[in-house]
């Protein structure tokens, strides 16, 4: 994965999309059809994205709003595939996979809507604070 990508997992806002790059690959031309680049983002109870491109694709786009806000994710990047044997003369096949594997945990910002429903709470409790220090205030002359 490319620095860029890790650097844009950070502070990842989850409402806008975001393209993560990675190398691509170049399986042995004895490779079967299973070959190709998984790419899967795994949540604490669901797989929000899951997607299988070509060996030679470098990039996905995983769209605004496939993940929550503040929230763990692990996101795997596997590339392999499969060389199968022919049968030797006692009839067995052998079947030898490769792969390549980078893994990343991040976890999105919060939304926006949550940051401004703090905001606001926080606002409300200040101003409903001034209202009673003052009413205090007016009481005590």
């Amino acid at each position: 994965m490319t620095a860029a990508s890790l650097a844009a997992l950070e502070d990842l806002n989850p409402s806008k999309s975001i393209t993560l790059d990675f190398n691509a690959f170049t399986p042995d031309a004895a490779s079967d059809g299973s070959v190709g680049t998984y790419v899967t983002i795994f949540g604490p109870n669901s797989t929000p994205f899951s997607m299988f491109v070509a060996p030679r694709v470098t990039s996905v786009t995983v769209p605004g709003g496939t993940l929550a806000g503040d929230t763990d994710y692990s996101l795997a990047i596997d590339q392999g595939g499969r060389i199968e044997t022919a049968p030797n003369a006692e009839g067995v096949e052998t079947e030898f996979g490769f792969s390549v594997d980078d893994n990343v945990n991040f976890t999105t910002t919060p939304e926006p809507g949550a940051w401004e429903l703090s905001l606001l709470g926080l606002l409300v409790g200040l101003i409903a604070y001034c209202s009673r220090a003052r009413l205090r205030s007016a009481h005590s002359l």
